[in-house]
């Protein structure tokens, strides 16, 4: 049912019911705030103010707020025409200098004087603050919100001393529970949006020093690698060369792991400029297993292209497509069984490509699927069986995501793991 048809405008209300009966002026003002968004909250209390404070004779209305710090200050006013507004000299105020008035606030009690001589002798400081306004009678009724005072609304007169009815005080005392509720909600958004705000800024600030890292680390890599390549130029000792394996091993994985997060670090902030184009899918995994066949021969493992790869063309970024697809073929290396095989194979259905890169290993268990798009998380039971930080396949499937794609993991312990690759289909070219 449209909205307009379900809720009455405030206008509407008006002409249906009688405007001073408690109820009705309880609806119609409670609608009001409830269907404010947070740009016209303010000036809707403004607005419920002035209709209580018209409906009950007063000469001033106001809303109170307390705050954690034991201070209290008047967020909104209400004032007849010709009298003075007070809402900048309330700001800030301790709640210690009034403990009387704060004090029945903070039990929930309704302060009703008639009178301000009502208030002595244990409102002195209420009654001489009243008096320097002007004021004859005062009411406010409290808000509490999870057990700590919130707020409340006020009413003075000015031009003589009158006793607040009991309609009055169930009538403000109602308008206090909502107003209470819509500044509750108001600031419960207003803290997600600045609780996202900080995440988002935190994420940049996380891919900025990863940027600045990778770059830092880069360069004195290549420097180690660059000397390690000298050295093995000058020297013909079997234990030295052995050692110079060693740290070109090292300087090379690391150089990985910092260009992959190099990599991650520009797709987030934008850097990397994605670039979808069509791509013969065959030619792209010939590409990114070139270096990948040496790993696989010391393995003993063969790498099998289905003949179906032939003739498909993905729609993709060619250099997201080779990480993808270096990656996932690394992985089934890595973790298949040596002497075993890798089989690469897609086939094409609705306009869209299904690339399968499947091993023959040990597989992984129902946990190990559910971890495995983690950050940092590796899958092997010997952590430091294989190398690598954990980041390969979370990267993966943010590429294909990218693209327009998505990537899968399918797995039967002892059987083999199997990653699905789905990608737009382009025209052959």
């Amino acid at each position: 049912m449209p909205r307009d048809a379900a809720v009455p405008a405030a206008d509407d209300l008006r002409d249906l019911r009688d405007p001073r009966r408690p109820t009705d002026v309880v609806a119609r003002l409670a609608l009001q705030l409830v269907m404010s968004t947070d740009d016209e909250l303010d000036e809707t209390i403004v607005d419920v103010l002035r209709s209580l404070g018209e409906l009950e004779d007063a000469d001033r209305a106001y809303i109170t707020m307390y705050a954690e710090d034991g201070t209290f200050s008047n967020s909104h006013e209400w004032c007849r025409r010709g009298v003075e507004s007070h809402q900048d000299t309330i700001h800030h105020l301790s709640s210690s200098d009034f403990p009387w008035s704060v004090g029945l606030a903070e039990r929930g009690q309704v302060l009703n004087a008639g009178s301000l001589d009502e208030m002595l002798p244990d409102g002195r400081a209420e009654y001489e603050s009243f008096a320097r306004f002007g004021v004859c009678s005062v009411l406010q009724v409290p808000m509490q919100v999870r057990g700590r005072l919130r707020c409340l609304i006020g009413f003075n007169r000015l031009r003589d001393s009158r006793r607040w009815s009991d309609d009055t005080v169930e009538v403000v005392g109602a308008i206090a529970d909502a107003i209470a509720v819509v500044l509750a909600r108001r600031d419960s958004e207003r803290d997600i949006r600045a609780a996202r705000d900080a995440a988002e800024r935190a994420s940049r600030a996380k891919d900025e020093f990863i940027a600045r890292m990778s770059h830092e680390l880069r360069t004195p890599l290549h420097a180690i690698l660059g000397f390690a390549e000298l050295l093995r130029l000058e020297t013909s000792s079997d234990s030295a060369t052995a050692a110079i394996d060693q740290i070109e091993t090292g300087g090379r994985r690391l150089l990985t792991f910092v260009e992959d997060l190099l990599d991650i670090g520009r797709v987030a902030s934008g850097e990397h400029r994605m670039s979808l184009e069509p791509i013969p899918l065959r030619f792209a995994i010939e590409r990114a297993v070139v270096e990948l066949r040496s790993i696989a021969a010391t393995r003993g493992v063969r790498l099998v292209l289905g003949a179906s790869l032939s003739g498909v063309v993905v729609r993709a970024d060619e250099h997201m497509l080779g990480k993808v697809l270096n990656n996932l073929v690394s992985n089934a290396i890595k973790y298949g069984w040596s002497g075993g095989v890798v089989e690469l194979d897609a086939f094409v259905v609705d306009g869209r490509c299904r690339l399968m890169v499947r091993d023959h290993g040990p597989g992984l268990t129902p946990d190990q699927l559910q971890q495995a798009f983690g950050s940092f998380v590796r899958l092997s039971d010997d952590q430091t069986a294989e190398p690598g930080m954990g980041i390969g396949l979370t990267m993966s499937r943010s590429y294909a995501e990218q693209m327009g794609g998505s990537l899968d993991l399918q797995s039967v312990p002892g059987e083999g793991t199997t990653a699905v690759i789905t990608l737009p289909v382009s025209i052959p070219v």
